[in-house]
């Protein structure tokens, strides 16, 4: 996995934005289709 030295940045920003957070991480979940279940990128943008 790439880590970088701005990863702590990164992860600071993020916790000032807490929208912004939930966002990115929804948006995580559905590059790696964490539940599993779906396949389109619109059924996963109906979940959230």
């Amino acid at each position: 996995m790439f880590t970088s030295d701005r990863d702590p940045v990164l992860a600071e920003r993020l916790n000032r934005h807490p929208h912004l957070r939930t966002r990115v991480e929804r948006l995580l979940a559905a590059v790696e289709n964490a539940a599993g279940d779906c396949e389109k990128a619109d059924a996963v943008e109906n979940r959230g």
